[in-house]
Formats: structure tokens, C-alpha cells, sequence
């Protein structure tokens, strides 16, 4: 059996305990929620040209988002220094034109994918095109695959995610996935994840949810 293909639209769900979690955590605890290193960033290549040297960045769009969102500084050269404006924009949506702004001209790829990883369980489907394109493509498959992995824990959200597919897609879902779909499964679909879940932490963790619903 063929698995379902997974498609890069991402459910119009605000998983809202998780996104809160991740903007209140410092940037080096988003890093490590991601597949994407610096490494792999520092040899992207954008099609568009949309990043600039250090040296001729003034951070001026860094500086209207800080004060959209009540950060008083004037020194953003430092990526831990613009992260704290980019945590803060991200959890008022009134501020995205200016983030996008922000986004797409940050020198820091890592910075910049962290962001947009974030920014997807905040906004819709159609939406959330216009922010994988501020990627770039070293980046942007990543972030497209957790766009349709989001897509698919709203589901599970929902209750509408089959055993089925569960058994089927297993294998494809990255840990972040797997992980998070723990709280959110039935009884039969958590059997699944205690038996064939790629980490010992997700299998444990299913089969401990396991034997507190079926009791």
C-alpha cells in the first residue's frame, strides 16, 4: 500500500499550549527543536538575493518591530538581541507585515527558520505559503514539512486522525510529530506509537498514556 502523500498546507489551527512553549524558550532551545543547523545555513543560496551583509544592514525594520511590540533598544546586531522582538511579534499577529519584513531580510538563516517555524501554528493554510517563501530552499523543505506535519496534529486534535493512517505514516513522521501526537490519540493509535515509534522517550511515553486511558 502506497503511504498518503503529504502535501505543504498546514492546518488553520493555533495548537496554542505548544506555540507558547516554544516563543517563551531562548533561541538555542528552538535550534534544538529543529533538524536545521548552522552549518546547513551558512551554505544557502537564495533565489532571490534577499539577504545582505551584516556591514549594510542598518535594522531598521528590526527597530520599527521592536517598538510595534513595546522592546525598548536600538542595538539589534546580535541575533539574541533580535529574538526576543521576533518571540514577542510572533504571538501578536497584528505585527506580521513587519515581521515578514524582518524575515526576510534577517542575516542569521537559523534565526530566520526558527521564526517561521513558529509563525506556521499561528496562521492558516493559505497563509502560510507566503512565509515558507522568505526561506530558503536549504531551509524551506524543512519548514514545508512541518507545515503539513501540523496539518496532521490538528487532526489528531480534532479526533480525526484513523488508526490507519497512523500505521501507514508512522514511519515518515519526524520526531517533533510523533511526539506531539502522544496527548492527542486514542487508544489503538497509541499502540501503534508504543510499539513501532522511532525514540524509546515517544514509545514510552504512549504506552504510559496507554495504560492510564485503558484503566
Amino acid at each position: 500500500m502506497h503511504p498518503t502523500k503529504i502535501t505543504p498546507a498546514i492546518s488553520n489551527r493555533i495548537v496554542t499550549q505548544e506555540i507558547l512553549t516554544d516563543c517563551s524558550a531562548p533561541l538555542v532551545l528552538i535550534y534544538s527543536d529543529t533538524s536545521f543547523s548552522r552549518d546547513a545555513a551558512s551554505s544557502s543560496s537564495w533565489c532571490d538575493d534577499a539577504r545582505v551583509d551584516a556591514s549594510d544592514t542598518s535594522y531598521e525594520a528590526v527597530e520599527r518591530l521592536a517598538r510595534q511590540v513595546g522592546i525598548q533598544s536600538t542595538d539589534f546586531s546580535s541575533e539574541h538581541d533580535r529574538w526576543p522582538v521576533y518571540q514577542r511579534a510572533i504571538q501578536e499577529p497584528s505585527t506580521f507585515d513587519q515581521l515578514k519584513r524582518c524575515i526576510r531580510d534577517e542575516q542569521d538563516d537559523v534565526v530566520a527558520h526558527s521564526a517561521v517555524l513558529l509563525v506556521l501554528e499561528r496562521v492558516t493554510a493559505d497563509e502560510a505559503e507566503a512565509w515558507l517563501s522568505l526561506l530558503p530552499m536549504t531551509s524551506r523543505d524543512h519548514a514545508t514539512v512541518r507545515a503539513s506535519e501540523i496539518q496532521v496534529l490538528g487532526r489528531a486534535i480534532d479526533s480525526e486522525l484513523p488508526t490507519p493512517e497512523v500505521d501507514e505514516q508512522l514511519e515518515l513522521w519526524t520526531d517533533w510529530l510523533q511526539r506531539r501526537l502522544v496527548p492527542h490519540l486514542d487508544a489503538e493509535s497509541l499502540s501503534v506509537l508504543a510499539a513501532r515509534a522511532r525514540t524509546k522517550k515517544v514509545r514510552t511515553a504512549s504506552a504510559q498514556r496507554l495504560r492510564t486511558i485503558q484503566v
